[in-house]
């Protein structure tokens, strides 16, 4: 075939030559009147011309085999492939398949190309595959879906995978046998149910409920929970023994079994000589080998998990009940802070202004008029610190770097510059997100005035995906390693740990040279 293939473009390199020179004798003047320096040079040319072709030529020759081993190496691969592959027209019908699809179907490929492949679909899932192959055709994505072929008396559970080529305005389907993985997991669950019943019979027994007469078939395990002493296991009697509250309840339940409506519900048993118990009881009507319908199921003694879950129910209620009681103290508190706040302050200043309004109406003094002014500034001043302290309504308007701005703002003064800067934050994180952060700034500002006295703050806030950075730098005091300490297990880092704690975030208290103090703070927005 090579050997073939080179003939051919040594032809082809011949009969190109020939034209070439037929070309060249109708465009050249007669050999004869151009010089024997110009003819040479021309020659030489044309023999370079010659060679760069004959090399092209070798150089394609060898591509066009490299294709040829490619195409057939794939095509081996696709043929071979474990996995069943077809190729369909815009109709459904096969144009091409590999062995592996052919084998699915225990068929010929021959017989099966030019075949609809919604015929070779078992009946019951044939909507399944018109509805799988409309939406190849529809959607440029690859869909997929599971599907049993029709094959003789036995049918394969496949998981087929398809999509719409365009260009070749074909269909590509791929079919992936899963006829044993669906057995194992039929296999499986049969093993889980045999499991599951073995775990639940564990310490229970076995009972049956005649319909004809109305009386109990219980094993020991079952006499034993209901007291050895009694011996009558008719339905009146042992409904006797259920407490009371659940008697009727018992009835009812046994009644509806009968219509083919399970038991299954928990009774409370007032055994004779024996404390309550808790008895767990679920079973089913079927029909014995001679007709007969009757009820059978089993009972489980569940007293120590019915006392155990009602024990952890009130310990969760009494739980809930002190987070109801801790949360009411704690708003209690902050109404009390919230009072004694406006008390120190907005009233002083109010009763002050009433002092000055006095000494006006007595002694007309332009003095007073002026403080009264100045005192009325300061009480709306601190009315408006106040209220953004407990909820800055600035942070749910316009944001975490606007409130942080606002906040520098409002607690610099002549004595303290504090800058506030923001890195990421193109959009808005979550508000409970955003509540914290701002609390958490806040805190650590409040902190690093009281106990560092700085001139200078420094708010970073640096957002980098769901990682938070906040960095608050003052050029107060330094802290040493046991103030530090100390700082840590104040009350107001003990609030930020907290909130940090909320992020599975972390903080770290770094000194800065002879005078300053950083207090980073990492959490991760979940």
């Amino acid at each position: 075939m090579n050997d073939d293939k080179k003939n051919t473009g040594q032809e082809k390199l011949d009969r190109l030559q020939s034209e070439t020179l037929s070309l060249l004798n109708k465009i050249l003047p007669d050999p004869g009147t151009i010089d024997q320096q110009t003819f040479a040079r021309m020659f030489q040319e044309l023999q370079t011309y010659q060679m760069e072709l004959e090399m092209q030529n070798d150089e394609l020759i060898h591509v066009n085999e490299q294709l040829e081993w490619q195409r057939l190496r794939f095509s081996g691969i696709y043929d071979l492939a474990p996995i069943g592959y077809l190729i369909t027209d815009t109709k459904g019908y096969i144009i091409e398949l590999n062995s592996a699809a052919a084998a699915l179907f225990k068929s010929g490929k021959h017989s099966l190309t030019g075949k609809s492949l919604y015929a070779l679909i078992a009946e019951d899932d044939r909507d399944t595959y018109y509805t799988f192959f409309r939406r190849i055709l529809s959607s440029a994505l690859q869909e997929n879906c599971h599907l049993r072929l029709s094959n003789g008396d036995e049918q394969v559970h496949v998981h087929a995978e398809g999509i719409f080529v365009k260009a070749a305005d074909q269909c590509y389907i791929a079919f992936t046998d899963i006829t044993n993985t669906m057995q194992v997991k039929q296999d499986l669950m049969k093993a889980s149910h045999r499991l599951s019943l073995a775990l639940d019979a564990s310490g229970s027994g076995a009972w049956e409920l005649s319909q004809t007469d109305m009386v109990f078939s219980l094993d020991a395990v079952i006499e034993d929970m209901l007291g050895t002493g009694h011996r009558d296991y008719r339905f009146a009697a042992i409904r006797e023994l259920v407490g009371p509250a659940d008697r009727e309840r018992f009835s009812e339940d046994f009644r509806s079994a009968f219509f083919d409506r399970p038991v299954d519900a928990t009774y409370r048993f007032a055994c004779p000589g024996q404390a309550a118990r808790f008895i767990w009881i679920r079973g089913s009507m079927k029909e014995t080998m001679d007709g007969r319908r009757i009820l059978s199921g089993i009972m489980t003694d569940i007293t120590e998990r019915k006392l155990r879950q009602d024990n952890e129910d009130r310990l969760a209620a009494e739980h809930q009940r002190a987070l109801v009681i801790a949360r009411h103290l704690a708003e209690e508190k902050e109404r009390n802070r919230i009072s004694s706040a406006l008390h120190d302050t907005v009233s002083q200043l109010l009763y002050g202004i009433q002092i000055k309004i006095t000494q006006i109406n007595n002694q007309r003094s332009e003095t007073a008029m002026k403080e009264i002014s100045e005192l009325m500034r300061d009480a709306i001043k601190i009315t408006r610190n106040i209220s953004f302290e407990l909820a800055p309504s600035i942070l749910l308007d316009f944001g975490l770097p606007a409130a942080l701005d606002e906040l520098a703002t409002r607690f610099s003064n002549s004595a303290l510059r504090i800058e506030s800067r923001t890195v990421g934050f193109a959009n808005r994180i979550s508000p409970a997100v955003e509540a914290n952060v701002f609390r958490i700034v806040q805190e650590l500002v409040n902190n690093s005035i009281k106990h560092t006295q700085p001139s200078r703050i420094d708010i970073l806030l640096k957002q980098s995906g769901h990682k938070i950075e906040i960095s608050v730098t003052d050029n107060g005091s330094a802290l040493l390693a046991d103030q530090s300490d100390t700082l840590m297990a104040g009350t107001g880092l003990d609030g930020i740990n907290s909130r940090i704690g909320l992020y599975d975030g972390k903080m770290s208290i770094t000194p800065v040279g002879a005078s300053g103090t950083t207090i980073r703070v990492e959490i991760t927005e979940s």
